[in-house]
């Protein structure tokens, strides 16, 4: 038998499974060992950890538009399975109970509320405009998304502390996130000075009870999956009345354009 011959006969493809990944590639066999010279390497930890998040996204999604739908009182775990054509069983592999799918989503909510402040305080401080009617449309978007929270709030805290706890402290970061916007917004130019922080923190909460509650007000014509245009835009006025008073600026004429429109 040639060289190449024997060479070919002990060379060949094999897959060697070592510490969660797979190594797929050429094998050269000898009397006393088996020398793999790997062609690509399969992670299955990781594989099998980027799967479960893709099913916990699937999840969130369903029951999140369950929840919106019929109410996450009303809404059991076998439902979001049945939603799903999934067994319950494979459901409680990723989430213990409802409890936590519920947490979960309101840490979803909790994060893009930031996404739509934080950057906010960059703009303000560097003095750039702002558009004050795109940033109240971004919010009102969200609660819309949202909306079984704002609808539920109040039993689904009072039944879960931990939600109640992961509410408070979402409130509490808001609220210092605001203090420090408004400050930055008066220096630019957006925000006429508040006399006082109590009238300051007075303000603030009257603009946080109306943006949450205004599309539950309104949600019983609105059952679909986007609130009527009429809807939002009475939800967009109200709020940017509320603002009026205290705006100045190039913001303030955006507010005036907005109505005289």
């Amino acid at each position: 038998m040639s060289f190449i011959s024997h060479l070919i006969i002990r060379t060949q493809f094999i897959a060697v499974f070592k510490s969660n990944k797979i190594y797929i590639g050429l094998s050269q066999f000898s009397e006393n060992y088996l020398d793999v010279k790997p062609i690509f390497v399969l992670d299955t930890k990781n594989n099998k950890s980027s799967e479960n998040m893709k099913t916990k996204e699937k999840i969130l999604q369903a029951a999140l538009e369950l929840f919106n739908q019929s109410g996450a009182t009303i809404v059991t775990t076998n439902d979001i399975a049945k939603d799903l054509k999934m067994s319950p069983g494979n459901l409680y592999f990723h989430f213990k109970n409802k409890e936590q799918i519920i947490r979960e989503i309101f840490k979803k909510f909790s994060a893009e509320t930031t996404l739509i402040w934080k950057p906010q305080t960059k703009l303000a401080r560097t003095k750039m405009n702002f558009n004050i009617i795109n940033l109240v449309d971004k919010n009102l978007e969200l609660y819309w998304k949202y909306r079984f929270f704002h609808r539920e709030l109040y039993i689904l805290r009072k039944k879960d502390p931990e939600l109640s706890k992961l509410w408070h402290n979402h409130l509490k970061k808001m609220s210092l996130l605001m203090i420090i916007l408004y400050k930055h917004w008066v220096k630019a130019g957006h925000f006429l000075p508040i006399a006082t922080r109590e009238e300051m923190e007075s303000i603030g909460e009257l603009l946080f009870v109306a943006s949450n509650s205004f599309m539950l007000f309104f949600e019983t014509k609105d059952r679909g999956l986007q609130p009527q245009q009429k809807t939002f835009e009475k939800a967009r006025r109200h709020l940017l009345r509320m603002l009026r008073p205290y705006v100045t600026g190039q913001s303030r004429a955006e507010i005036e354009i907005f109505f005289n429109s």
